[in-house]
């Protein structure tokens, strides 16, 4: 992993000027797409890096021994190096940074009311390649939560590590431009930034709070399930982007279990996004059937992948019911060492 921030500081400790430029870069250092006639390279002004223009869109003011007056083009990952200098320095000028504690016991309160949903409010809006796409009217919104089942012939610890890798998500989502962790919590919780393509619109980002658990709402003291627990969050580090119009996840849910004969994976997933903007809810709502080839494509490339998952799965230790708080209320944190008399565990039961 690069961390420009570290070379931001020797810079701005010892450096006389600004680094060399990386020349001859065949695609972004950010999104790792090919550079062309469009998407033109540009080079981030605190590392040298090359990058497109979407992922190095900022303009931060850099150091004097940069020798460079007013605000300068940075890349995502030295902005926010630079926000999170600026933030510690005079953190009330800044938004507050969000409580992992409290997200999530919010966010388990809307994925315990979603599961305790009478299967009968559901409708089946599509059923095809052996997917099926179900609907549930939520209250106060006009946007449907949208539910997925399917199952993938592989193992659970084969779908959970290939689903916990970002950087797979492209292969089977080419609406998605970044889908990049910017915090983490703990081994298993973090924040991350996603950007997509809406054709013949702005694109849309989401700022979010993500958690791989052992467990399922349905089926908590399962250690061989996995659940995928995320929603929206306002986060300092991540501002408004011009020309970019914020979705909001109002919770997103998914389940990872075994089939009977223990051979293959079966996922059941549920999400309420609202994408914002200027599209007609009816026009978000009738769209619901195209979630199906994309999860095809999704299940096709995992099955088709040799991949090793690691020994120990994501989730492990992180049990989906579980909030973890320090004694003081602070973010959520994990603690390998047992016995630890400085956190209290409280447990929601389903």
């Amino acid at each position: 992993f690069f961390f420009p921030f570290f070379a931001f500081m020797s810079m701005e400790e010892s450096a006389e000027s600004a680094p060399d430029w990386e020349h001859d870069a065949k695609e972004c250092n950010g999104c790792h797409r090919g550079f062309t006639m469009t998407r033109r390279r540009h080079h981030c002004r605190a590392c040298g890096r090359t990058f497109c223009g979407t992922c190095s869109k900022h303009k931060d003011i850099l150091p004097p021994q940069y020798q460079l007056e007013g605000k300068q083009r940075t890349c995502d990952l030295c902005h926010r190096d630079i926000m999170r200098l600026a933030i510690a320095q005079n953190p009330d000028d800044h938004p507050p940074h969000p409580d992992a504690t409290a997200v999530k016991k919010e966010l388990l309160k809307k994925l315990k009311k979603l599961i305790e949903t009478p299967e009968e409010n559901w409708v089946e809006k599509a059923n095809k390649k052996e997917i099926v796409i179900d609907a549930l009217k939520i209250e106060d919104s006009n946007l449907f939560c949208v539910r997925s089942r399917f199952e993938v012939k592989a193992s659970v610890e084969h779908v959970v590590s290939m689903y916990s890798d970002r950087d797979l998500w492209k292969r089977w989502q080419p609406e998605m431009i970044k889908c990049n962790p910017f915090e983490q919590i703990n081994e298993n919780e973090e924040y991350m930034y996603v950007l997509y393509k809406v054709p013949l619109l702005d694109k849309r980002e989401c700022v979010l709070y993500s958690s791989m658990c052992e467990g399922s709402i349905e089926n908590p003291d399962n250690a061989r399930e996995r659940s995928l627990i995320s929603t929206s969050v306002a986060h300092p580090l991540i501002g408004r982007t011009k020309g970019v119009v914020r979705a909001d996840l109002s919770f997103g849910y998914t389940r990872f279990y075994p089939s009977e004969d223990g051979k293959s994976t079966r996922i059941l997933s549920a999400y309420h996004t609202d994408p914002c903007g200027m599209i007609p809810p009816s026009l978000v709502n009738s769209t619901i059937s195209r979630v199906a080839d994309q999860l095809h494509q999704m299940r096709k490339f995992m099955e088709a992948e040799n991949h090793s998952p690691p020994e120990i799965m994501s989730g492990h230790g992180n049990p989906v019911m579980r909030i973890r708080e320090n004694e003081d209320g602070g973010e959520a944190e994990q603690k390998k060492e047992e016995g630890d008399k400085s956190k209290e565990e409280e447990v929601i039961v389903v």
